[in-house]
Order: structure tokens, then sequence, then C-alpha cells
């Protein structure tokens, strides 16, 4: 009886045993069967975040073909958080980035960058990757990738390059280009070297406009415009010359008739109709007519050449002091007429231009040759002669005023050899003022008194006016005694 009792006690103590061995075994197999259903969810997830991922670089690549060639090229280096090309898209509650990356490729070499390279050979494509991430996605599995290349139309690529005066590149330039046969416009800015780059558009015939507030072409436009062709698979390159605009400020003086020319002589205010200047582009004749004839003249926003604008009154190139014959004027003479354009000076630049002073009296009218004789009422036209081939428009019949010596500043002598006494019918500019200033040239004189006709011809017996020189010492009166001073009732040719 009591060995059976003891026995009893052991077996008891083994179904404790198997009791907690069955309890691990449980565990052990709950604790598999939850890990394997969580990592069919986990994979699951990855699957679908893999699968949406891939869904997105694809309808991110459809998304960029869609665009045209030249408007992907605008995505050519943007930085990767720039939202051009950097997206987030929410899924069933997920965020995606869909970042798009353009870069270009070519066949031969490098891309066109800077300001390219005129003439250069090359076949230039796209290179565009999408590639889609998520807090799954690039973390704890790839991220979704694809690739691929776009070709451009038949087209070339265009190169823009805007300079100063002096070939310094000139930055931050509205830039467009416009196709002539199908009207697309291409806008651009450019660069840091002075370059706005047009890569793949299609060939043909190109207007190419530039704008910038403040600047000017050599025409003096600000906006400026040239046309140019882009051919295909090369690197077309213009340039454009632009640069800031500068003012001017040309005061028109005169000298006493007679006085022998110097910049330190007493000077007179003196109006000019037009002043001109044909040397800072020695291709172009530019003038600047004030609304009224002035003594002050302001031609602003001038293109800076870095040669002079020599300034001269009148508005034809024959009127020049170097086209009748001063070839030292602007350089020797009057260096104060030629001015270098500088944006960097102060604005308005100054520049002084000195009429020749006319030396000419009426001695007689039609009707009297006395030394008192009023030849104010005879009307006196000045017509400008060629030179060589070359004619005027100007001063072609322009009348004369016939004034008294006005003494005060202009001094009581008057000039030689004329009588002291000979203080009437001096030939001025017809204006208020005693303003003998006349632009430089060699003018026919022609005198109307009530219908009575007289002129020079040329000859030397009547002479034309000789308005060449700086200063003419002595007076010339006219008409002069003898038979050439006599008048006509007939209009005389080219009166």
């Amino acid at each position: 009886m009591k060995c059976v009792m003891t026995h009893a006690r052991h077996q008891d103590g083994f179904a404790v045993i198997e009791v907690i061995v069955s309890a691990a075994v449980l565990a052990i197999i709950a604790l598999a069967v939850f890990a394997g259903i969580d990592g069919a969810t986990a994979s699951t997830a990855r699957e679908r975040a893999r699968a949406v991922s891939a869904s997105l670089a694809e309808q991110d690549q459809e998304r960029l073909r869609s665009y045209r060639f030249d408007e992907l090229t605008k995505l050519v280096g943007l930085k990767v958080d720039d939202a051009k090309i950097n997206r987030t898209l929410n899924v069933d509650g997920v965020n995606y980035n869909v970042n798009s990356q353009v870069t270009l490729q070519v066949d031969d070499g490098t891309p066109t960058t800077g300001c390219g390279a005129a003439g250069a050979k090359q076949n230039e494509y796209l290179r565009i990757v999408s590639t889609v991430t998520s807090a799954m996605v690039g973390v704890r599995i790839a991220p979704a990738k694809i690739e691929s290349l776009v070709s451009p139309p038949v087209s070339g690529s265009l190169v823009v390059k805007v300079l100063t005066a002096r070939n310094v590149g000139v930055a931050n330039v509205a830039v467009t280009a416009t196709n002539a046969k199908t009207g697309r416009s291409y806008p651009g800015t450019t660069n840091g070297d002075g370059c706005a780059l047009f890569v793949g558009i299609e060939s043909g015939t190109y207007t190419v406009n530039i704008n910038k507030p403040g600047y000017v072409d050599r025409a003096a436009e600000q906006d400026s415009t040239v046309t140019t062709t882009v051919s295909p698979n090369l690197v077309n390159v213009v340039t454009m010359s632009y640069d800031i605009a500068v003012n001017m400020q040309v005061n028109v003086k005169t000298l006493r008739p007679g006085t022998t020319f110097s910049t330190s002589a007493t000077t007179y205010p003196s109006k000019a109709v037009a002043i001109s200047d044909n040397s800072a582009d020695q291709s172009t004749l530019r003038t600047y007519t004030p609304s009224t004839p002035s003594a002050t003249v302001e031609p602003s926003k001038l293109f800076p050449f870095t040669t002079a604008y020599s300034y001269f009154t009148g508005t034809c190139a024959i009127q020049s002091p170097v086209k009748v014959g001063l070839t030292n004027y602007f350089s020797t003479t009057n260096t104060a007429a030629a001015v270098i354009g500088d944006p960097a000076k102060p604005q308005p630049q100054v520049a002084t231009v000195y009429q020749p002073a006319v030396n000419l009296r009426l001695r007689a009218t039609a009707s009297s040759s006395s030394a008192s004789v009023d030849a104010s009422n005879v009307k006196v036209f000045f017509y400008l002669q060629k030179v060589g081939a070359d004619s005027c428009d100007d001063f072609q019949g322009t009348q004369m005023g016939v004034k008294t010596w006005p003494g005060g500043t202009w001094g009581s002598t008057l000039p030689s050899p004329v009588a002291a006494t000979a203080t009437r019918n001096w030939v001025v500019q017809n204006s208020t003022d005693f303003d003998p200033g006349l632009p430089f040239g060699t003018y026919k004189v022609c005198l109307n008194d009530s219908g009575s006709w007289w002129t020079t011809d040329g000859t030397s017996g009547k002479p034309h006016y000789d308005n060449t020189k700086t200063a003419q010492a002595d007076t010339r009166e006219i008409p002069p005694t003898g038979s050439n001073g006599n008048w006509t009732t007939t209009r005389p040719s080219g009166c």
C-alpha cells in the first residue's frame, strides 16, 4: 500500500511538465502563425507600394513625353527640390514623391552650354528620368525608377549672344525667338555670359527680339530685333549689341563775325535747327531735331559706341566740318564737340558745337547803293551747295534775316574792312536775336528786292558764300560794285 501511493505522486509531476511543454509549444505555434500573418501583410504592403510607385513612374514618363521638346529643355539643370520637377501625390492615404529629372545628351562631345560654339554639329537628345519614393519605397525597398530618351524634331539650337559696346555679356535680358513660319515663340533670359540658349527648336527663319529697360541697341532702340536662321543639327549663334543708354547735352555757340576761331574766345549762344553725328557709327548719320531751333539740343537714349559722337549743326553729312575739308576739326580744333558715350560717367554728357559766324552784309538794294541805305526789306535766301555728288535738302531756300549791328556784348567796333558807320544790313539768322551762326558749307545767295533779283553764281566775279572755314576774317559786302552787282527782274536759275 505504501509503495502504490509513492508511484501516484510521481505520475502527477510528469503531468504538470507535459502541460507546461504543451503550452509552450502552443505559444510558439501561435507566434509563428501571427508572424506569418504579419509577414504576409507586410509583403502585401510592399508589393502594393512597389506597384503604385511603378505606375506613378510610368505616368510621369508619359507626362514628360507629352511636352514639346523645347518645353522639356526648360527643365534641364533644375535643382532636385524645385517644384517644377518635384511633386507629392497621395494614393490611398500614402504620400509618394515623384521626381522628374531632365538632362541633355548628345551623340558626341558635351551638350551646348554657356554661349555654345557657332557651327558645332551635334544631335541633341533629352534623357528623362522618373523616380518615385515613399516612406517604404526607397527605404525598405528600392525606389521605382524609369528613364528614356526623347528625340527632337528636325531641329537645331540657337544661341543669342547679347554684348555691350565693349564686348561684355549682358545678363538678365529678356529674349524671344519667334519662328517666322509657325509663329511659335520661345522666351528666354540671358545668363551671366550674356547668352540665351534655345535647344532643339525647329529649324527655319527666326525673328529674335531683346528688351531691357535702360538699354538700347546701336540704332538707339530699346526694343531690338534681328532676323536669323536656325539650321538643322547645328548650333546657330547670333550676336546682338546692347548697352546702357547714355544722354548728351549739346550746347551750340558762335563767335563774333570776323573773330579768329578759338575755344577761349568770347562766344554767343547760337540756335540750330538740328545737330548731327556721322562719326560714332560711320555707316549711319544720326540727326537730332528740337521742336524749335535751339542753342541747346539734348539727344537721349544713345548707344555708347567706343568711338566718339562728333557733333555738328545741320541735317546732312556734307555739313560736317570734316566733309568741307577740316580734317582735324574734332581731334584738334574743337575737341569739345567729340564725346565718347560712357554709361559710367555723370549724365548727361556735355558737348560744345560752334557754328561759323556769317560775315556778310548787304551793300545796296535794287534801287540804292547809298552808304546809309536800309536793306532790311530785302529778302535773303541761302542754298547749300553739293559737295562732290552729295547733296542736301537742308538750307534749300532758307530765308535769312537782315539786322542792324547790335553793339553791346558784340562790340561797338565793326568787323573790317567795312566803314565804321556801316551798322545796317548784316545778314544773320531769321530770328528775333542777332545770331550769325550758320552750319558749315558753301551757299548760293539769292537777293529779292520787290521783284528785282541778284544772286551769286559761283564765278570769280560772284562767288558763292564760303562758310567752310571756322571763321571769315573779312566782311563780304553784296552786291559788289560794277556790273557784277547789277539786279535783274528775271528770277535767276537756282533761286
